[in-house]
């Protein structure tokens, strides 16, 4: 059975993987980054070679520099446009690509098919590694993690053999990866502990990793500056400052344990709530224990380098992850174990095959028993799988294993607005708003869908409520203003909409909503400055033109009036509104065949003449 099994290694591990993945080539895109990566990305719609030049220009992207990932999206683009398949498809075929390596990489290493294939087989099958695969947006683990694997291929090849090339490949896969993701700045540490493995280690081959770790530095100074301007990181105080080292303790801890025991999974682990300035008691409990076992372990399998290895290749890529430096949102997110516990599953496999012997013979029970962890494994992965087919199967789920939490209400909430279940929308808004008392965003949320509606005082509510939590809430200001005057009460409109102006006099929609609310109570010598300060902003716009010019007429100003309109035309032809503005103007001067020159070129480019006006001009001609 173990003789039939070696050349087949390899092959039953990527056979097993992708069935446990199939349900990921059904799936859709999903409510949480894929509409900026993805749908309304427009870097990666068009697959040229000016396209990849701009991509590599783009020094941040939603709090990333990943230019590779991006291309590989624009590749998805340009073969099958918006259909989720083909993303899916690609990221299943790196993983599978990336278990094919790491089997690679094992055997390489320990000259043992036996412990490959368990490393491999693991690597393919766990549930903690769904996220990377059937996520579309999180190709850049998939796609960093392939160019890494190559790279340490390349290195065992060139540590070997001694030739040159396979340490040239190794860098330039290196800088690929980095350019994929910047996580793989740990490349060079795992070269040390590959040395380390296999008793090389010495100042000589330290001295050759010299490159590796400034190709690493360079990598990683970039992406903790991208992230810092892109908003990525949180402050410290968000998570908790000074007791960062406890949160990594507790996230590195209950990766460790999910390695073996994977359970309560979820797209968003969030962060529990502070009371009084200090974390739940299991926090501080983790890191304890963590430590604990670090100390313990490494006193008493010191010797035992095929176990320090497996630990330290974990350590070195989950501690870069595990809130040290905050990123995001979450205190845990199981994408952070794509490549980390390829340590774990190293030293498991090693122990199976090494210390139990687990494929000598008169090993059925524990090779049963192994079986049975494995089912169990593939089981629950193609079970997450399923959970990734959809925004409402996704953030559904979340909401079973938080329900306190408000982010997965959100999120699913903006899928049925998308979809136009506008019901189903107020309704998780409103759930949100219930489990997000100190955030003005939800109860906003509720407001516009609410006000879609028509359910003016409900949604007039929901606006008040945001405005609230936080007075000086922008979105919920802008959108009671505007439904304010929308039911006629402009006054109150106009108190909103200068309070918006104060707090943010650089951005245009400002002076553009108090302009209207200026033209309908009257004041057009206000509306006409707020359009004029928008005209001075944005000089070539022909809209802005075009509304001065209205409120202009109406002043009485005509020719500045037309001066405006004509302005608006000139630079934009194409712009149908200032034609028939400007023929209500030429008609007000009863210069009429300007008039009418001027409204057919308006029904020309589309626009709805009202039919009063032009049932005014076929009377004057019949006359």
């Amino acid at each position: 059975m173990i003789k039939l099994l070696k050349p087949l290694a390899l092959w039953i591990a990527l056979a097993i993987t992708f069935v446990v993945f199939i349900p990921v080539l059904s799936a859709d895109f999903v409510e949480w980054d894929d509409p900026a990566y993805i749908i309304n990305n427009p870097y990666i719609k068009d697959l040229s070679w000016d396209s990849f030049v701009q991509i590599f220009k783009v020094r941040e992207f939603e709090g990333n520099y990943h230019p590779l990932s991006l291309i590989s999206h624009a590749i998805d683009d340009a073969i099958g446009g918006l259909n989720p398949l083909y993303y899916h498809l690609h990221s299943l075929l790196l993983h599978l690509l990336n278990v094919a390596l790491v089997f690679w990489f094992v055997k390489l290493l320990t000259h043992r098919w036996e412990i490959a294939f368990i490393t491999a087989l693991l690597f393919g099958i766990h549930p903690m590694h769904v996220e990377s695969v059937a996520w579309a947006t999180e190709r850049k683990d998939v796609l960093y993690v392939f160019y890494l694997m190559l790279g340490l291929v390349s290195y065992m090849y060139y540590t070997t053999k001694t030739k040159l090339v396979y340490y040239i490949l190794a860098m330039v896969f290196l800088v690929l990866s980095g350019l994929s993701k910047g996580q793989s700045v740990v490349f060079p540490i795992i070269l040390v502990l590959i040395d380390y493995f296999r008793n090389e280690l010495s100042w000589r081959s330290l001295f050759t990793k010299a490159p590796f770790f400034l190709i690493s530095l360079i990598f990683g100074l970039l992406a903790i500056t991208v992230q810092s301007e892109g908003g990525a990181s949180n402050t410290f105080e968000q998570i908790g400052g000074r007791h960062k080292f406890f949160i990594a303790g507790y996230g590195i801890l209950t990766y460790t344990i999910k390695s073996l025991i994977p359970f309560k999974l979820s797209a968003f682990h969030p962060f529990p709530d502070i009371n009084n300035g200090w974390w739940p008691w299991y926090i501080y409990a983790s890191a304890f224990v963590l430590i604990s076992l670090l100390v313990f372990t490494t006193i008493r399998y010191h010797k035992q380098k095929w176990l320090m290895f497996g630990l330290g290749v974990f350590l070195v890529c989950i501690i870069p992850v595990s809130q040290i430096i905050p990123v995001g949102r979450t205190i845990i997110a199981e994408r952070y174990t794509y490549l980390a516990y390829l340590g774990l599953f190293f030293a498991l496999a090693y122990f199976l095959v090494e210390k139990t012997k687990l494929f000598e013979e008169g090993k059925k029970i524990p090779i049963l028993v192994f079986c049975s962890y494995l089912v169990f494994l593939s089981v629950y992965a193609y079970s997450r799988s399923t959970v990734w087919q959809s925004s409402v199967s996704l953030w559904t789920d979340v909401t079973e294993k938080y329900p306190d939490h408000h982010v997965a209400y959100a999120n699913r909430a903006s899928f049925y607005n998308k979809i136009g279940q506008l019901k189903a929308s107020v309704r998780d808004y409103k759930l949100c708003s219930e489990r997000s008392l100190d955030n003005p965003a939800c109860p906003n949320s509720e407001g516009l869908m609410l006000r879609t509606l028509n359910k003016f005082p409900e949604a007039m509510e929901a606006f008040n409520r945001s405005l609230e939590i936080d007075s000086n809430y922008y979105p919920a200001l802008m959108n009671r203003g505007m439904l304010l005057s929308f039911l006629g009460n402009d006054s109150a409109a106009l108190r909103d909409m200068n309070r918006l102006v104060e707090l943010d006099p650089d951005t245009a929609i400002s002076f553009l909503f108090r302009a209207v609310v200026f033209e309908k109570l009257n004041l057009l010598d206000d509306a006409i400055k707020d359009y004029s300060i928008l005209i001075i902003r944005q000089p070539y716009n022909a809209g802005l033109y075009s509304n001065r010019g209205l409120v202009l007429f109406k002043k009485g100003d005509i020719e500045a009036a037309e001066n405006d309109y004509t302005t608006a035309i000139n630079f934009n032809p194409d712009y149908p509104e200032p034609y028939y503005r400007r023929s209500r103007l030429y008609w007000f001067l009863e210069e009429k065949e300007k008039a009418i020159e001027d409204v057919k070129k308006a029904i020309e480019l589309g626009f709805k003449v009202p039919q009063s006006y032009l049932n005014e001009i076929n009377q004057s001609q019949d006359e």
